[in-house]
């Protein structure tokens, strides 16, 4: 510890300690003025310092100053002053003790520039507790610039606040959490997401001094919305690979499915036909074709979800073709439900297949109405947008087209967001078992996709449903508008029929031959074309 006599002109008197210090000899130093080891630009406010002390209006200071190095080099030190005066309370000498504090001055010196210049936000904190010592709150003593920036929150208006005063958001498992940091010394790392600052922060807290703690904040936000994005990215190319497969099943089975139901069909309506509504076996006849129509319906769905159904694209106007389709949506409602149709009055040409239009509506008007529980409506619009708009442009519509849409709305129970993100999925339903297979809306969903349109769904529980889909507008529309079901023909020419599958064939042949056709029947293509070539020819 330095040692030093200074007399009023400035003169030391100096121990080994004070020399070894600022790396002198004792005579070399006691050869020096006091102003000779303090730097210029220092020596004005230490002698302000000093006059009350001359003056014998203080006796003692205590402060901090620089000294000179023989080597150029700076020394810090706390310096303690106490006089000694004359009888005429004249300044006799100052006694100084000084004690170097150069390494824990750079020591803050650093610490203060890596606070500034640090990349990550840092804060320190105070807590506050209540009369039990729970903490209820923390105030802020210091921050960084980049916890301004990070935060948006000025320095200037948050030291001497508490973070409930700034943020009255805060939730209490911050406080709590750094509460305990604050009393117990145990550092904490949390990451989470804070309500009022709307963001997702990685924080290192650790206690400072007693009551007090250090925060060191990451904004991770962004990585956690890229991580919220690659986690929808992953369930959409699982739902896209579920539908692929439920499509490979569907494809793989369907054509023996549908021989097997064809078969069923075929024969029961052969038998309905030999029987009177009086006979005993009718009804159960009739179940028979009722399951077998319901399972083709099934495999029919199930293809046109997986986009491989067999369909005939052609232009039409959707007003005319939902006008059409009115009267037999109005019954498959029933009374309770009222069904508005607003057709916008510009043509809504697309180009689809008309089957495709009945499959999605008469699915859209069924759901709809499940979901009203008393009496309510559905309501069915048309319309023309200019533009699709950038956010449609994953479904192949491009951002300038224009585009039909058809909305179908009701005012039923409505839905929740869990309920709306599984709705397209295929076997997703919340009907009652036996009431639903879940493949309605899977099968609207793959229908738009078929062609190249968009669909999206809004509802909220209480609110009703609305859906919405957009189909690519056709500009100049030609040809006919006919959509009328051809009738049953009978004749009495010869049909040639080939058909690897006996059951069918023979199932085909006479449904044939009770329509007055002439029926000549192959299983084997050999065979056919010798029977095409050579039809008199016995077989």
């Amino acid at each position: 510890m330095g040692k030093s006599i200074t007399l009023p002109d400035g003169t030391l008197s100096v121990n080994q300690a004070f020399a070894d210090m600022l790396g002198y000899s004792i005579d070399e130093l006691n050869a020096l003025n006091w102003k000779d080891i303090t730097p210029a630009e220092d020596i004005p406010w230490i002698e302000e310092l000093l006059e009350p002390l001359i003056q014998n209006r203080s006796n003692s200071l205590r402060f901090t100053k620089r000294y000179a190095h023989k080597n150029g080099s700076t020394v810090w030190a706390d310096v303690s002053i106490s006089t000694r005066y004359n009888e005429d309370n004249s300044l006799r000498h100052f006694i100084a003790t000084i004690v170097d504090i150069s390494q824990a001055r750079s020591t803050e010196q650093k610490y203060q520039t890596l606070f500034s210049e640090m990349l990550n936000a840092m804060a320190i904190h105070e807590i506050i507790l209540d009369e039990t010592g729970k903490p209820v709150d923390y105030r802020f003593l210091d921050v960084n610039p980049a916890f301004e920036r990070m935060t948006s929150l000025k320095k200037e208006d948050v030291i001497g606040k508490t973070v409930l005063e700034i943020l009255p958001g805060t939730e209490d498992y911050w406080i709590q959490t750094y509460g305990r940091v604050a009393l117990t010394g145990e550092p904490a790392f949390i990451a989470e997401y804070s309500k009022a600052l709307d963001k997702y922060f990685e924080v290192t807290a650790y206690r400072h001094a007693e009551g007090q703690f250090v925060c060191i904040f990451t904004d991770v936000s962004q990585r956690k919305r890229m991580e919220a994005e690659r986690v929808k990215l992953q369930e959409q190319v699982q739902q896209a690979q579920k539908m692929q497969s439920i499509g490979r099943l569907a494809g793989g089975v369907a054509h023996d499915f549908n021989n097997m139901l064809g078969i069923i069909i075929g024969h029961a309506e052969m038998v309905t036909e030999q029987l009177r509504p009086a006979d005993p076996i009718y009804a159960d006849i009739m179940q028979i074709r009722q399951a077998a129509k319901r399972s083709a319906d099934i495999t029919r769905q199930l293809l046109a979800f997986a986009s491989k159904q067999n369909i005939s694209p052609r232009e039409m106007d959707l007003n005319l073709l939902i006008a059409d389709l009115l009267k037999m949506l109005r019954r498959l409602i029933g009374e309770n439900v009222e069904l508005g149709f607003r057709p916008h009055p510009e043509p809504c040409v697309v180009t689809m297949d008309p089957s495709q239009i009945d499959q999605i509506l008469v699915n859209l008007c069924v759901n709809a109405r499940d979901s009203i529980s008393a009496e309510g409506s559905i309501t069915i619009e048309t319309g023309i947008i200019s533009s699709c708009g950038t956010k449609l442009q994953d479904s192949g519509l491009l951002a300038e087209q224009e585009c039909v849409v058809l909305r179908v709305s009701d005012t039923g129970c409505g839905m929740d967001s869990a309920t709306l993100a599984k709705m397209w999925e295929p076997f997703f339903t919340t009907k009652e078992l036996g009431k639903g297979t879940g493949l309605g809306l899977a099968t609207i969903y793959g229908i738009v996709q078929q062609n190249h349109g968009h669909i999206a769904a809004e509802s909220a529980p209480g609110e009703g449903t609305r859906i919405t889909i957009s189909l690519p507008r056709v500009m100049h529309p030609v040809g006919s508008q006919d959509y009328a079901v051809p009738r049953l023909i009978k004749g009495d020419e010869h049909i040639l029929v080939v058909e690897d599958e006996v059951s069918i064939l023979n199932m085909t042949c006479r449904m044939l031959e009770k329509m007055g056709y002439q029926v000549m029947a192959s299983a084997d293509a050999t065979q056919a074309l010798e029977l095409a070539k050579n039809p008199d020819t016995p077989h």
